[in-house]
């Protein structure tokens, strides 16, 4: 009786055979890997935007650097850097 115990409570309780409820379980069961895949691909999602998001200070750093205030086309340069910054 006490090793059917401890089975039932690590393993859980064996399948019952003509299950009626087989058919529910089995959709539950996809569902749940269905979310796992969401939830994995916003956590990845959020990671790129966060990246992408950091990505045009140090372009725009070194774009200022190459392209100082009395170098012709500083001024596009300069508004390119500013419209980055607003993502």
């Amino acid at each position: 009786g006490t090793f059917r115990r401890v089975k039932t409570k690590c393993f859980g309780p064996s399948k019952m055979p003509n299950d009626p409820l087989q058919a529910q379980r089995d959709d539950l069961m996809a569902f749940d890997s269905l979310l796992a895949s969401l939830n994995s691909t916003a956590k990845i999602v959020a990671s790129a935007v966060n990246m992408l998001a950091s990505a045009p200070l140090p372009l725009s750093e070194e774009l200022a650097k190459f392209y100082p205030q009395d170098v012709p086309g500083a001024s596009m340069v300069a508004r390119m850097c500013a419209q980055m910054m607003d993502f």
